[in-house]
């Protein structure tokens, strides 16, 4: 089945800015084009989320969030990435924190589509066969109505 062996990561960023709005979808594009996607070009998942967290002082702050999904290989390169983007976003948007969650060693594969194959002359056969005596039988299910 080739499964390789690799790292879950999900990093969670808030976008609201204390005191001045919210980072829009443009603005978090333009993060994921300029920041993410150079550090992992293989791909990345991204989920719209409406969060809350306790902030510093105690308070329950609710805000949308930007999900990012990523599979890679537990390096110390591609970790070193993950900080890179994290102190990027807490400082290009002014947060307080980026939630991260990390699963190793999960078992990943990509199933690639294979083509359809053709039905057998036989199989083909045994299919027409059986749409035709069905047919039947339900003509003279309707004659003896």
């Amino acid at each position: 089945m080739n499964f390789s062996t690799n790292t879950s990561f999900f990093c969670f960023f808030g976008r609201n800015i204390p005191g001045d709005g919210e980072v829009s979808q443009s603005e978090f594009q333009a993060f994921v084009d300029s920041v993410i996607t150079p550090r992992f070009p293989s791909g990345l998942t991204i989920f719209d989320a409406n969060g809350q967290f306790q902030d510093s002082t105690g308070i329950i702050i609710e805000e949308p969030s930007k999900v990012i999904s990523l599979i890679f290989e537990d390096t110390l390169d591609n970790e070193t990435s993950i900080n890179q983007i994290i102190e990027a976003y807490l400082q290009q948007f002014s947060q307080e924190s980026v939630l991260t969650v990390v699963d190793e060693d999960i078992r990943v594969r990509f199933v690639e589509s294979e083509p359809v194959p053709e039905p057998s002359s036989v199989t083909g056969a045994l299919l027409f066969s059986t749409l035709i005596v069905a047919c039947r039988l339900r003509k003279k299910g309707h004659k003896h109505r």
